[in-house]
Parts: structure tokens; C-alpha cells; sequence
């Protein structure tokens, strides 16, 4: 009796020792994310594809990109931001880089039309002040506007200038 106690004891010692000597070489398989691996990624399923984000009037800003001639733009300046913005309830409100204005849109169809435009008065300079003056004459102005490729354009004098805005999407 005493020898089977001790040869049991025996083998639960060899069993236990190699238990813990596992080879570190050999990989193992990691299993797929689930509810019980929250950190773990699924793997990719090409049959899926990211949202694309499309730009409307009202559902999201526009920041300038160019204005004056379509086919001569004149770049919006750097690092100096002028944007826009739509409210359903025909509100309109942006910056031109120097000062901020405000006042109300109407639609008809692809016209579109500013009215009671109104601006703060701050002094600008330079090509600053050139950009927003080209930026208000052009709301002023404006006879029709067209979205495409999330880009706004608004066009005025006849067609033969635009002011043309990126649409500001959240980055996915």
C-alpha cells in the first residue's frame, strides 16, 4: 500500500513538471474576438465597406477652398480658415478669415439667394481683405449653387465666378 501512495505521488509530481515545461517555440492558435475577448479584433471581412459620408447643405459645414474664375481659382489663404454654415430653417452664418457674418438663404431649386447679410466691422488688410471681399460680394451676388464630389459651389456674376467650399466631414 505504501508504494502505490508513493508511485501516485510520483506521477503527479511528473505530470505537474511537464505541464509547466510547454515548448515556447510552438505558436497557438489565438481564438477570434467574441464577448469573452472584447480587446481582440475580428478578422476583416472584405465583403464590408466603410460608410462613405455625403456632404449636404445643412448637414455640416463647408470651409473655403477657392473663389473668382473656376477655371483661374484663387486659392483661399492659408492657415487663415473661412468658413460657412446652413441651418435648415434657412440661417446662414460663417467667417472669411477676418470677420464673421450672418443672415439668411433662400432656395429655389438650384438658386439660391443671401438676404440681410450682416458682418462684424474688425479692419482687415491685405490679402485678407481681398478674400473677404470677394467672399461677401460673392453671397451678395449669388444666382446658383451646386454640390458635388462633397464640394459646395456657389456660382454669381453669371456663372463666371464661384465660390468654392470643402465640405467639413467628421474623419471616420
Amino acid at each position: 500500500m505504501r508504494y502505490r501512495i508513493l508511485f501516485v505521488l510520483l506521477m503527479l509530481g511528473v505530470l505537474s513538471l511537464s505541464a509547466c515545461s510547454g515548448n515556447a517555440a510552438t505558436p497557438t492558435a489565438v481564438p477570434d474576438a467574441g464577448p469573452n475577448r472584447p480587446n481582440m479584433m475580428p478578422p476583416a471581412n472584405p465583403s464590408i465597406t466603410p460608410p462613405v459620408l455625403r456632404a449636404t447643405l445643412t448637414g455640416n459645414g463647408w470651409i473655403l477652398v477657392s473663389y473668382g474664375s473656376p477655371d483661374e481659382p484663387v486659392f483661399a489663404l492659408p492657415n487663415i480658415e473661412a468658413r460657412i454654415a446652413f441651418t435648415e430653417s434657412g440661417e446662414v452664418n460663417g467667417n472669411t478669415g477676418c470677420n464673421s457674418f450672418g443672415g439668411s438663404y433662400t432656395l429655389d431649386g438650384d438658386k439660391i439667394t443671401f438676404e440681410q447679410l450682416a458682418m462684424t466691422m474688425m479692419a482687415c488688410e491685405g490679402p485678407v481683405a481681398q478674400q473677404e471681399m470677394e467672399i461677401i460680394n460673392g453671397l451678395n451676388r449669388a444666382e446658383r449653387y451646386v454640390i458635388e464630389d462633397n464640394q459646395l459651389k456657389i456660382f454669381y456674376d453669371g456663372g463666371s465666378k464661384a465660390l468654392i467650399y470643402a465640405a467639413d466631414l467628421p474623419r471616420l
